[in-house]
């Protein structure tokens, strides 16, 4: 619902620990986005989501190929 907030009963330590998790989640992503190797960006993604991510299937290699595209067809370069 519009306005509600979530965080009313949790703890100024609780709202600290989940604002850092989730800026650490951020930051991993990003950098797992950015990696052009797939092997090392599967492990980003691993810490944060578990075995969902079979790494063992991504490639060693780096491609920037990936980069191009993910770039191209991303928001983030949109002012608001």
């Amino acid at each position: 619902p519009i306005g509600e907030d979530l965080f009313k009963n949790y703890s100024q330590e609780k709202k600290a620990y989940f604002r850092n998790a989730l800026e650490e989640f951020i930051n991993s992503s990003i950098r797992a986005v950015q990696d052009p190797n797939s092997k090392d960006s599967c492990i980003e993604w691993k810490k944060h989501l578990g075995n969902r991510f079979p790494c063992h299937l991504a490639n060693n290699e780096k491609d920037y190929r990936l980069l191009s595209i993910g770039a191209s067809k991303s928001d983030m370069w949109i002012k608001y």
